[in-house]
């Protein structure tokens, strides 16, 4: 298997668990939708259901990474960057910017051993992803 398709194929994997977080996070309406505006970025700003595209999103990052385009991978991760935060900062398609931080406070408790993890997750992949693109740009200096 090409070092691309592997990427991919590891992009897709963690779209796909950030996606399953996400929607049981989520917990039927009884949980907390931020996880989707997070994971869905930048679809997600857009699109009720945009959170769904996670993993094809995450699947052309690994890509972008597999074939050592560090350039691309860091503009979509960017891109995603920047949805995430305007979702932090001003509500998701579910919730308005208060709600969603009373709805986090609210649930956080019964769902802290899944909720807190998951987000632990989520910045670990960030901060991967971006780590590789950047040594791959700097590989091409």
């Amino acid at each position: 298997m090409s070092e691309r398709t592997t990427s991919a194929l590891a992009g897709l994997g963690y779209g796909t668990l950030l996606l399953l977080w996400a929607l049981l996070s989520f917990g039927f309406g009884h949980g907390t939708p931020l996880p989707l505006g997070l994971v869905g970025s930048p679809f997600s700003l857009f699109f009720r259901l945009g959170f769904l595209v996670a993993p094809l999103w995450w699947a052309g990052i690994g890509y972008a990474i597999g074939r050592r385009s560090g350039r691309t991978a860091l503009v979509l991760i960017a891109l995603h960057a920047l949805g995430a935060a305007m979702c932090l900062v001003r509500g998701t398609l579910w919730e308005s910017f208060d709600r969603q931080w009373t709805q986090l406070g609210q649930v956080a408790v019964v769902l802290a051993p899944f909720l807190w993890p998951g987000f632990a997750v989520y910045l670990a992949g960030l901060v991967v992803a971006c780590r590789v693109a950047f040594r791959q740009m700097e590989a091409r200096a």
